[in-house]
């Protein structure tokens, strides 16, 4: 299931004008905490299995590469084109929402 916080969030941080760090900060501030209360309402709801965590173990090396990646990129990228990108991000959530399943 693909989560569709994203795309509203996007559309509205690119007209507010913002440099990038602003913007991405912003983006971890909602992001983190509605991560963490979906995985509390996963759990809650006992949707948590060994295999999910397995699977969420096995994914942390990634998420931590990625991380860091996203964070060496993210300073060498000058703001107009962070903004093309940011609009790109878009169109591909976009896309994806509407591709058949």
């Amino acid at each position: 299931m693909l989560g569709t916080s994203g795309p509203p969030l996007v559309v509205w941080a690119a007209g507010t004008g913002w440099e990038p760090p602003r913007i991405r900060a912003t983006f971890q501030g909602v992001f983190l905490p509605m991560s963490l209360f979906a995985v509390l309402g996963h759990s809650l709801a006992g949707l948590w299995t060994a295999q999910t965590a397995a699977t969420l173990l096995t994914g942390l090396p990634a998420i931590a590469m990625g991380t860091l990646l996203g964070n060496v990129l993210a300073e060498r990228i000058p703001a107009a084109r962070f903004q093309r990108l940011l609009y790109g991000s878009l169109l591909v959530l976009g896309a994806a929402l509407l591709w058949p399943r």
